[in-house]
């Protein structure tokens, strides 16, 4: 769980958990049909995973990548981005 006294360390992976990205694919379906990416503090990252999370029902998983340039702190702004829209922002710690 990321906070203030948990924050996820440049370089890593940061699974986010949400619901409603749409349809998956019916070949493999733990990966969402519409793109989906982050967008960290201003900057857009690729997912590097993007689908259903196995064992849950209409559970998503997104996992980016925390650049290593990406500035430290503990309340830096984080969205999802797909081609209808963006998603609420929330406020993730940075190590």
């Amino acid at each position: 769980m990321n906070s203030q006294t948990n924050p996820v360390q440049r370089g890593k992976m940061l699974t986010i958990y949400c619901t409603g990205l749409g349809s998956v694919d019916d070949a493999t379906p733990a990966n969402v049909q519409t793109p989906v990416s982050g967008v960290l503090n201003g900057v857009p990252i690729d997912a590097m995973f993007a689908g259903l999370t196995p064992g849950f029902i209409g559970l998503y998983q997104v996992d980016l990548l925390v650049p290593p340039a990406t500035p430290p702190g503990i309340d830096l702004p984080l969205l999802l981005r797909q081609p209808g829209g963006d998603s609420n922002t929330v406020f993730v710690a940075i190590q």
